[in-house]
């Protein structure tokens, strides 16, 4: 029997992260400092900070290291080909704030709805992707039958999702940056990816031509971005049905 991953515990009550929040966001131009960071495809220094914000070096290094000291930026160091004093670098942190007010525990509901359905073994699967599929379709419902690729996926992107995707013929190669349900996803992979896919496979269907995934590539901790090939799938053809004109002549006919 395979051992199975621990439900995570309860989370940070709201009001300790509204602190956090104020503390770290309260400036708006650290605000806008964490938005530039979090949004960057690679770690910053505070020289990029600060020629993007048009503030002193210092300034800027003083705005990352709080947002570091709150655990919303981590460091690490640039070490260079050349050699030298590698510079320090900052870039977004795993921490994500959930603010409710009450506070609502949805991840540990998730976790246990997915240890339950993982009880079923390869049946769980099964299910997982029809409710997939289908949930997908019914986001494919909002897009008209003659959207293009991105407004296709537009119901994703509006949701969180980052999405990039290359076109070459009749596949689509998706690369997802952002995981809309990366906490859960990380701790139970399986199911959750297994469900991702199966909408993101439901929604390209949406538009009459189905899809099918050929390949995945999950993200790992030196490739922040998962990948999705997707196939279009032939288009079934309806023979018509002749039998009545071939049908042989009986007694009565004649």
């Amino acid at each position: 029997m395979s051992k199975q991953t621990p439900i995570s515990s309860l989370h940070m009550p709201a009001d300790s992260q509204l602190d956090l929040l104020a503390d770290a966001l309260g400036d708006p131009t650290r605000r806008a400092i964490f938005k530039y960071v979090a949004e960057t495809d690679h770690p910053v220094t505070a020289a990029d900070v600060g020629a993007t914000f048009g503030v002193h070096r210092t300034v800027a290094r003083a705005h990352l290291e709080k947002l570091t000291d709150t655990g919303l930026l981590i460091t690490d160091f640039l070490h260079k080909p050349e050699g030298g004093r590698p510079p320090k670098v900052y870039s977004r942190s795993e921490k994500r704030l959930d603010l409710q007010e009450p506070v609502r525990q949805y991840q540990v509901l998730s976790e246990l709805l997915l240890h339950t359905l993982e009880r079923f073994g390869d049946a769980a699967e099964i299910i997982v992707h029809d409710i997939g599929a289908g949930f997908g379709r019914q986001l494919a419902a909002s897009v008209s039958d003659d959207a293009d690729l991105g407004e296709r996926l537009a119901p994703l992107v509006e949701a969180g999702a980052q999405l990039q995707y290359e076109v070459n013929g009749d596949t689509v190669e998706l690369h997802t940056g952002n995981c809309l349900f990366r906490e859960v996803a990380t701790r139970r992979p399986r199911l959750v990816c297994l469900l991702d896919q199966a909408i993101v496979t439901g929604l390209l269907s949406g538009g009459g031509r189905p899809y099918e995934l050929v390949d995945s590539n999950r993200r790992t901790t030196a490739h922040d971005v998962c990948t999705l090939v997707f196939k279009a799938a032939e288009r079934s053809v309806v023979e018509p049905d002749n039998r009545a004109e071939s049908a042989p002549e009986t007694e009565d006919d004649a």
